[in-house]
């Protein structure tokens, strides 16, 4: 991926097996929109309880890998950690 090319989200094997609010789900499904079309993001992982069967969880963590993390956009929902 050169600096100009956009980056190329794409889902894995896993998934998100519990959502905290249905406004981390509608905020998630945004950001990664947003986050395809962005040349400063190379990847974006979901970690944590909200990935992990048989355990609770109150919130989504969510790793975003890019070049500058200085301009990526950080406004997000409380339930969800960047």
């Amino acid at each position: 991926m050169t600096a100009s090319a956009p980056s190329t989200i794409k889902p894995t094997h896993g998934q998100i097996l519990r959502w905290p609010t249905r406004r981390s789900r509608t905020w998630t499904a945004s950001f990664l929109r947003s986050a395809s079309k962005d040349p400063n993001v190379a990847a974006v992982v979901a970690v944590g309880s909200a990935v992990r069967p048989k355990v609770t969880s109150a919130d989504l963590d969510l790793g975003v890998i890019c070049r500058n993390p200085a301009i990526l956009d950080r406004a997000h929902p409380l339930e969800v950690d960047l």
